[in-house]
């Protein structure tokens, strides 16, 4: 049978026709059910599309097909390309391009066009074959030219560097058909997946008129890649069969793992995953391992899922698969209540939330517990600590997928370890950390402070937090010196954290234990030191972890921080105690903070707060100035609350921790206004924005404040309330104060708007205790400032004084005529000395007496002025009624004295009466 035959058609140089009548032929012929008549239709095919010979040489050689010398080198590269066991061969094909050497440059342009010509039809070959060609017949110039040849020349420098699906050596070993069905598949499904195109990908797998053929590793591992890329769509069968033909070969790299990984999760083999699991443990990748027993347990066991999960991130691994996405992973912290998941959550949300202390953790109990212990200790714990964690008895429990977990915290630890610094001088201190005299050891030597790297130092500090206060002071001032002082504060750890508080507060860690020594006191440090930053989750772990504290522990600051545990989220008075008691500790006044916090945003109203703050509880005040800052405050009457807090007797350096970030909020507010203080002290808001310190001994005296009168609108309620912060933040028994200045305050209520009026009551409260205190104190100290004459006593004697001109005068002889005699002898007017003597004691007294309890120098000035007049004219004159000026005086002067308005002492009716009310000290 001749070749037309084979093709069904008549002898013809029709191209077209001769590839139509192959494509009909080859439906019949399939290349893997017929491939001996795949071969033959094949041949047929290419003999009949070859060219004819010359017909003539009359056209020339420069346009006539190469002579037959010429044409071997194309028949060769055909003879080469239709066979199979050669097709493949690298040998021949360098053999070939040899045999091109001899020809001149014009017979290779003429072997370029025919080879080009029929390169196209073999479109299945691999790159490596038209990289040769490209070599040997110089395509590289068909990119400089234009038009169709320009588009052929970069389709073909796109072929020969197409990837190959798989190596030409094990292609050579197949026949034709394979040959072909190979390239013909796998060489667009790498091109498919090199490009991302998913439909590409998965057209090739499921509309494929080729079958999947050939079982070489590099095809696997392709095979294996489609199917990742076409998901849970893939044929399971398939996928296993794959799975376990590439499990057996051998030298699987880390990129082979990872495709086995995914093809076993996706069959949902168990034997094969845990089969997997363990030559991944073996091999030492841990990322892939992890993820790998994500996929595997985030549906059937989500608690070692998220172990895992939290393991990956906290480690910087690339996880394939977010276990924290799924819904019931997506709980805030404060709904989970044990401290070990929400370490997790804040884990996997990338937090580094970390319990500060190993106590939150020691109650759990079992295996998460010892694995929560264990890697606690590797990032913070001692070394030792981190010793005796790997030894916990717990983890050898440990079954199924918790024991790759075990493993790969293990040997996260064990790395640790083996990271640990050599250093003999501080290793002998170190291995005593922890003891009841830890900080009472000795401060470090010049060597010992010089043996460690920053970097050794920080490390230190993170898993010994409790060095001892000379340690500490060294260290920071070697930190200082050499500029690593900052990242002593960085972490989220208790050794950061207390390293900041050290650096800038200057604490002392010995202050809490006030030089007492019991067993267990390195727990408690802990305990107490972490306390303040540990969140509310925590702290019951915590509280459980310490138990009860020993006897001689009860009255401390420790006994407090323990109740407090007991109930972190309700405000509780216990701590305005402590802090009165303890204004030093600092870990006292952050807990003071948190608990005003928690008053803040409980339910008790303002009206509940203001009441609770006339009762003296500073917190309930500190509460209700931060809840005016956040509801559009009357900014003058929240300063004024701010000022009660701050000159309250009880507010000492624990309040400071209340005091600052309220008067940071004020600052704020008051440049948002653009009210300047160049402008105090007389200006209705300036007066009070002057008021904005930190030191109750800055706040402006009493003296300052009467040298000047405030303008009208500032005497309405300004003023009012600066006078009377000037005498809660000073000592007024000495100098006295003016009750005047404060009648706006509880005289003048109706005039005041709501706000103020609270700020009102709230001042006049403390007002009067600091009265009543000064009032106590003088009553045992300062007696005499009970000597002054009230009011009513003043008029008495100035009645008497009244009569007594008519009983003096008229002198006689009177003053004139004893002036005009000139006498020297003054013993010869006795009775008018004594006349005189009494009429000036009298008048003296009454108004010395007027003077002492007048609050304005001009008003006693004019007083004395008036009566020494008056009192001349009356004996000059020497008349009875020349005196009466001098007595309505008196009685003027009197009527208006007020008994608090008496300047530097108290009427002596306030001496025997206990505690008053503001109304009768000022009234």
């Amino acid at each position: 049978m001749d070749i037309w035959q084979r093709l069904g058609l008549k002898e013809t140089g029709d191209l077209s026709a001769i590839k139509r009548a192959y494509h009909i032929k080859l439906r019949d012929c399939h290349p893997e059910e017929d491939p001996e008549g795949f071969r033959l239709l094949r041949e047929a095919y290419e003999k009949a599309s070859r060219p004819p010979p010359a017909m003539s040489q009359a056209t020339g050689p420069a346009t006539e097909l190469v002579h037959p010398a010429e044409a071997s080198e194309l028949t060769a590269l055909l003879s080469l390309l239709g066979d199979a066991s050669r097709r493949f061969v690298m040998t021949e094909w360098d053999e070939w391009q040899t045999s091109l050497h001899s020809l001149s440059l014009v017979q290779q342009s003429q072997l370029s066009d025919e080879v080009l010509q029929r390169i196209f039809q073999w479109q299945w070959l691999p790159a490596p074959l038209i990289e040769h060609l490209w070599q040997a017949l110089d395509w590289a110039s068909l990119l400089r030219r234009s038009g169709d040849m320009q588009k052929k020349g970069e389709f073909l420098d796109w072929w020969r560097q197409a990837p190959l699906a798989a190596p030409l050596e094990w292609l050579a070993t197949l026949d034709h058909a394979h040959q072909r069905a190979v390239l013909a598949f796998y060489q667009p499904l790498l091109l498919s997946l090199d490009a991302g195109d998913r439909n590409g990908v998965l057209g090739l797998i499921y509309h494929s008129t080729l079958p999947i053929v050939g079982d070489h590793p590099d095809l696997m591992r392709l095979q294996l890649r489609a199917l990742q890329a076409a998901g849970d769509d893939g044929d399971a069968t398939h996928r296993l069969s794959l799975t376990l033909a590439l499990l057996a070969q051998e030298q699987l790299s880390e990129d082979d793992w990872r495709l086995l990984s995914d093809s076993a999760l996706r069959c949902g083999k168990e034997l094969l995953v845990m089969r997997i699991a363990e030559t991944l443990a073996e091999r030492g990748y841990e990322a892939l391992l992890t993820n790998h027993l994500i996929g595997w347990y985030i549906r059937c066991e989500p608690e070692l899922a998220r172990w895992l999960q939290a393991l990956a991130i906290a480690n910087h691994w690339p996880t394939t698969r977010s276990a924290f996405w799924e819904p019931q992973w997506l709980m805030q912290p404060w709904l989970q209540p044990d401290p070990l998941e929400t370490w997790l959550h804040a884990q996997m949300v990338s937090l580094d939330k970390t319990p500060l202390t190993i106590l939150a953790l020691e109650s759990i109990p079992g295996l998460r517990g010892a694995l929560a212990r264990l890697w606690w200790s590797s990032e913070y714990g001692t070394w030792q600590a981190l010793e005796a964690a790997l030894a916990q008895p717990e983890l050898a429990d440990a079954e199924g997928g918790w024991l790759f977990l075990v493993r790969l915290l293990q040997r996260h630890a064990r790395r640790k370890l083996a990271e640990r610094p050599d250093l003999p001088l501080l290793d002998a201190l170190l291995a005593g950390y922890g003891k009841d005299d830890w900080l009472a050891i000795a401060p470090p030597s010049a060597e010992q402070l010089a043996c460690a790297t920053p970097e050794q130092w920080l490390d230190y500090l993170r898993r010994y937090p409790l060095l001892p206060d000379a340690w500490f002071k060294a260290i920071a001032q070697r930190a200082s010196k050499e500029g690593w002082d900052e990242k002593m504060m960085q972490g989220e750890h208790l050794g950061a954290r207390l390293s900041h508080q050290r650096y800038y507060s200057d604490t002392v860690l010995a202050d809490a234990w006030h030089g007492e020594s019991w067993p267990g006191c390195f727990r408690w440090a802990l305990f107490y030191y972490a306390r303040p930053w540990t969140p509310n989750q925590h702290l019951d772990a915590l509280r459980q972890s310490m138990g009860s504290l020993p006897a001689n522990q009860d009255d401390t600051p420790l006994a407090t921080l323990l109740h407090l545990c007991a109930q972190p989220t309700v405000y509780q008075a216990i701590i305005m105690d402590a802090c009165a008691r303890w204004p030093q500790q600092y870990v006292l006044s952050l807990a003071l903070r948190h608990q005003t916090e928690s008053l803040k945003h409980s339910d008790v109203g303002d009206e509940a707060l203001l009441e609770r703050a006339r009762l003296n509880e500073l917190p309930a005040l500190a509460a209700l100035i931060d809840r005016r800052l956040d509801n559009e405050p009357d900014l003058a009457c929240t300063i004024v609350l701010w000022n009660l807090l701050l000159c309250h007797k009880t507010s000492n350096e624990a309040y400071e921790y209340l005091l600052t970030p309220l008067r940071q909020r004020l600052e704020t507010l008051r440049q948002a206004q653009g009210l300047a203080l160049e402008v105090y002290p007389y200006a209705e808001e300036s007066l009070i924005y002057a008021y904005l310190q930190q030191d109750p001994d800055n706040i402006t005296t009493l003296e300052e404040l009467e040298k000047h009168h405030p303008n009208a609108a500032a005497a309405k309620f300004v003023y009012p309330v600066c006078y009377a912060l000037a005498m809660l933040a000073h000592d007024f028994g000495s100098h006295g104060f003016q009750a005047r200045q404060l009648d706006p305050l509880y005289k003048q209520q109706d005039d005041l708007t709501p706000a103020q009026q609270e700020v009102s009551s709230l001042v006049q409260g403390y007002l009067e205790d600091k009265l009543n205190t000064q009032l106590e104190h003088d009553r045992a100290h300062a007696k005499k400032r009970f000597r002054l004459q009230s009011g009513a006593q003043l008029i008495f004697v100035s009645i008497l004084s009244a009569i007594l001109p008519y009983f003096v005068f008229p002198l006689e002889p009177s003053l004139r005529e004893v002036l005009a005699s000139g006498s020297p002898y003054w013993v010869e007017y006795y009775s008018l000395g004594l006349d005189m003597a009494a009429m000036l004691f009298m008048n003296l007294y009454l108004m010395w007496h007027i003077c002492r309890a007048q609050t304005r120098p001009r008003t006693s000035r004019n007083y004395l002025i008036w009566s020494l007049i008056w009192l001349a004219i009356a004996f000059y004159i020497n008349s009875a009624w020349l005196a009466v000026p001098l007595w309505l005086g008196h009685l003027v002067m009197s009527c208006r004295l007020r008994p608090g308005a008496l300047r530097r002492g108290w009427p002596r009716a306030f001496y025997k009466q206990g505690r008053m009310s503001l109304s009768d000290i000022l009234d």
